[in-house]
C-alpha cells in the first residue's frame, strides 16, 4: 500500500488541477489496492463532498452563441430567470460572445460598424452577462478566435496579442479555458467539426461521454446514446442572438431558423434543453 495522503492529493487533483471524478479515482487507485473501482469512487468522492472547497456541479447551466452586441436584448434577463428556475449551481459558456462582424474574412455588410465601435458595444452587451453571472467558464468559439486568427495571417503571433479575457474586460469570476473542459465527466466545446442536427451526439460517441456544444445556431435540442454500461448525451445548446440583426442577413433565406435557448445538464448521463 502506498502511503499518502490521499485526501490532500485528492483535494489537489479536483480543486487545483480540475480532473475530472473519474481521473481523480484513477489516480488515487494504487493508494487503495483492495478496493474495487466502485468502492474507490464512493470513498473519494464521499470525502470530497465534505470539504469547504466542494461546491455541487449539478444541476449545471450552459449556454452560447450570443454574437453580441448582435444579441438578443431579452437572452440574459430570460438566461438568469430560467438559471434560477432550474437552481443552477455552475455557468458554462461555449463561446462566440461577441460577433467580430467588422474583422471578418467573409463580405460585410455596407452598414457595418467599425471594428473598434462594434467591440465597444459589445464589451458593454457582455457587462450584463457579467453582473448577471459573476462565474462563469468560457470557452472561446470560431468568432472569439477571428482577432487572433487574422492576426496569425500577418504574422503577428499570440505573444503580441492580449488574452480574450482582457480584451473582454471580463471580470475575476470569468474563467476562459481553451478549446474544451470535461466538468464531472462531461465534455464542453464550442462545436466547430460538428456539424448538422446529430453534430452533438456524434461527438458524444466519438469521445465516448457526453457532450454539450453550441455553434450551430439552428439545432437546439438532446439525444442520447446507450450501450451494456452506459448511457450518454449529446446536448446542443441553441444560441442567444437577434436574427433581425445585420450580422445575420447572410441566413435571411436559410431553410432552418435560428433557435435560441440553453441547456440544463442534471447529470453525466442526463440533461435537457429550454427553449426561449
Amino acid at each position: 500500500m502506498i502511503y499518502i495522503d490521499w485526501k490532500a492529493e485528492a483535494e489537489r487533483l479536483k480543486f487545483d488541477e480540475g480532473l475530472s471524478w473519474k481521473e481523480v479515482y484513477t489516480a488515487l487507485t494504487p493508494c487503495f489496492p483492495q478496493l474495487s473501482a466502485k468502492q474507490i469512487e464512493e470513498k473519494v468522492r464521499g470525502y470530497l463532498r465534505t470539504v469547504d472547497r466542494y461546491k455541487p456541479t449539478y444541476p449545471l447551466g450552459v449556454f452560447s452563441d450570443m454574437h453580441e452586441p448582435f444579441g438578443h436584448p431579452d437572452f440574459p434577463y430570460w438566461l438568469k430567470e430560467t438559471f434560477s428556475k432550474h437552481k443552477v449551481q455552475k455557468v458554462v459558456c461555449l463561446g462566440d460572445g461577441i460577433d467580430s462582424h467588422a474583422i471578418s474574412n467573409h463580405d460585410r455588410e455596407p452598414c457595418a460598424y467599425g471594428a473598434y465601435t462594434e467591440m465597444d458595444m459589445a464589451i458593454q452587451r457582455l457587462k450584463i452577462y457579467y453582473a448577471l453571472f459573476p462565474e462563469v467558464v468560457y470557452i472561446p468559439g470560431n468568432h472569439d478566435q477571428r482577432i487572433s486568427r487574422m492576426a496569425a495571417k500577418m504574422g503577428i503571433g499570440q505573444r503580441f496579442l492580449k488574452p480574450l479575457h482582457d480584451i473582454l474586460e471580463m471580470p475575476e469570476g470569468w474563467q476562459v479555458v481553451e478549446d474544451e473542459i470535461i466538468i464531472d465527466d462531461v465534455l464542453y466545446t464550442h462545436g466547430e467539426n460538428c456539424g448538422g442536427i446529430n453534430g452533438a451526439v456524434n461527438k458524444a460517441i466519438r469521445e465516448r461521454m457526453s457532450v454539450c456544444i453550441g455553434h450551430q445556431h439552428s439545432f437546439g435540442g438532446v439525444q442520447y446514446n446507450v450501450n451494456k454500461r452506459d448511457r450518454i448525451f449529446g446536448m446542443n445548446v441553441g444560441c442567444g442572438i437577434n436574427e433581425e440583426a445585420y450580422a445575420f442577413a447572410y441566413g435571411k433565406h436559410a431553410r432552418q431558423r435560428c433557435t435560441l435557448g440553453c441547456g440544463i445538464v442534471h447529470s453525466a448521463s442526463e440533461a435537457q434543453f429550454v427553449p426561449m
